[in-house]
């Protein structure tokens, strides 16, 4: 997505050549000089506004002058996909469940300065995959903190979550706009497409026996078999402590 011109010392009166899904930023001492759109443009003071100065120190012209090019992508990607396991306290027992979550997401470039200072940094050339590896734990701590205040505060049931799939992907690209928008990125959409249950953990299935051994015993307190609920309590308490 973004590629830095090797050669630093540019003469006068060479070309920059930028393709039309591109922009090319040119830079002196990390300041912006000037943006170039799509098209074939000569290195010349009277042609590019702010190389006026640069002339002067390159002796008007005789000598290189020395200028960093980089070469942005501004067209949308759409192939960022993540997946992340993240725990949700049970409101009814009040243990972790692992959740295994997953999505994807589609990003631009909106500001490439923000973008070139506050994430390629000292790179050279920055692909898509260093996006995803860099934003993943901005996605993972929104997602998480969504998640539980859908189960804490609204009562979600975490052995559910997959039916309330458009709810929380609004929710939690509506949280992650801002912390985009840091990195110079525009968050076009956001897709939570799977939330399940981690069945085979050992933690959910002792969720699901003290969810069983409670049930068991409101049905019994309905019934009024005193006994048969004593033996169900005593089940939830060493359920509990192992």
């Amino acid at each position: 997505v973004v590629w830095k011109y090797p050669n630093e010392n540019i003469t006068f009166g060479s070309q920059v050549i930028v393709n039309e899904t591109e922009e090319a930023h040119l830079f002196e001492n990390g300041q912006l000089l000037t943006t170039l759109k799509a098209g074939k443009h000569t290195i010349e003071s009277g042609n590019i506004p702010g190389l006026e100065a640069l002339t002067k120190k390159s002796f008007m012209g005789r000598n290189p002058i020395v200028v960093e090019i980089w070469f942005f992508k501004k067209i949308a990607a759409f192939d960022y996909k993540w997946g992340a396991q993240i725990p949700v306290i049970d409101s009814e027992t009040r243990l972790a469940i692992p959740l295994g979550t997953r999505g994807s997401y589609s990003l631009r470039i909106k500001d490439p300065m923000s973008f070139l200072f506050q994430m390629v940094g000292t790179e050279t050339l920055f692909k898509n995959e260093q996006i995803k590896e860099n934003l993943l734990d901005n996605v993972t701590r929104n997602l998480k903190d969504f998640i539980g205040e859908e189960v804490t505060k609204r009562g979600s049931d975490p052995f559910t979550l997959s039916s309330e799939l458009n709810e929380i992907s609004k929710g939690v690209k509506d949280s992650l706009i801002n912390d985009f928008a840091r990195f110079g990125l525009e968050l076009i959409d956001f897709f939570v497409i799977g939330i399940d249950v981690i069945s085979e953990s050992p933690e959910v299935k002792r969720i699901m026996e003290l969810r069983g051994f409670r049930a068991e015993g409101a049905a019994v307190r309905e019934t009024g078999d005193f006994y048969k609920l004593q033996r169900s309590f005593d089940a939830v308490e060493k359920a509990a402590e192992n």
